[in-house]
């Protein structure tokens, strides 16, 4: 297999593989949003958030475990900014989601 598709693929397995943890992380995050839940506690490493993430790797959720046991600390996407990254990019979709809404029912007016 010529080198260039076989780092296209490696490139691409890495794609999936961090797709699936941050969606991971992001059902966490929500969760907590539409629960009205606070994400994190006094000190780094404790608060609901944390503690779902043991929830899903307790419920089977092995690329999550992989990530926070053996992940790059640098990429953990679990630091207070990316959490309020996460929790603002929702804020954008349900804001564009209620825009839509009512331009659809002012047209049908």
């Amino acid at each position: 297999m010529p080198v260039d598709l076989q780092l296209t693929k490696y490139s691409q397995g890495i794609i999936e593989e961090n797709r699936k943890i941050i969606t991971s992380i992001i059902s966490c995050i929500t969760f907590c949003g539409s629960h009205d839940l606070a994400l994190r506690g006094k000190h780094y490493g404790e608060g609901i958030l944390e503690d779902l993430y043991k929830l899903r790797i307790d419920a089977g959720d092995l690329v999550l475990k992989k990530h926070i046991e053996h992940g790059i600390k640098n990429a953990s996407y679990r630091s207070v900014d990316i959490q309020n990254e996460v929790i603002g990019i929702c804020g954008d979709v349900i804001k564009a989601d209620i825009v839509k809404k009512v331009k659809q029912a002012g047209s049908s007016l």
